[in-house]
């Protein structure tokens, strides 16, 4: 019963703030991480209490794909080795137009704001007694449009986060090599 009075009460939150289902061919292509809040934090980032409004390093960007069981998400990461090593993970499809599946049955939830080209990304799940967030803004170039940073400033209240702990990756960080073979 409270599952379901949660279910409704982030249903009507996402419906005042127009989020609507991302369409899967809407998705495909190169995607940047605008915004992040999450727990635990990125790893490998080291925070202050509060964060810093601007980490010193950027995220790399992300590419999606259309696949047969719903979206494959591909980036490449260098390895502590300093070789570029590239990820994939496969986002399959539900019967709920938000939410697709990841590895090990993790809900992964993108919705579409009123910005044409910005999403919405967010998973949780409950890891012993805590509940652990990842939510991101995304959108196509390292530009950021007030009013996407607004929903997505009011999606991490409607979901009990704290918006002062919300981080920009650096726009300005030095590209990675690694992004450079790519495609």
């Amino acid at each position: 019963m409270q599952r379901l009075l949660l279910t409704l009460g982030l249903a009507s939150v996402l419906h005042a703030m127009e989020l609507l289902p991302a369409q899967p061919e809407e998705l495909v292509g190169k995607w940047h991480i605008l915004l992040w809040m999450g727990s635990p934090i990125i790893p490998g980032l080291m925070m202050t209490s509060p964060p810093p409004p601007q980490m010193t390093h950027s995220l790399p960007p992300f590419w999606m794909e259309l696949s047969k069981e719903g979206m494959m998400i591909k980036v490449k990461l260098r390895q502590p080795s300093g070789h570029c090593e590239e990820m994939k993970t496969t986002l399959w499809k539900t019967d709920d137009p938000t939410k697709f599946m990841a590895e090990k049955q993790q809900a992964v939830h993108i919705w579409a704001t009123r910005m044409k080209m910005y999403y919405i990304m967010h998973t949780q799940e409950k890891m012993k007694d805590k509940t652990m967030h990842m939510t991101m803004l995304i959108g196509p170039t390292m530009e950021k449009k007030p009013e996407a940073v607004k929903m997505f400033q009011e999606f991490v209240e409607s979901e009990g986060m704290d918006k002062a702990r919300v981080m920009a990756p650096s726009p300005t960080a030095p590209p990675d090599p690694c992004m450079a073979h790519h495609r």
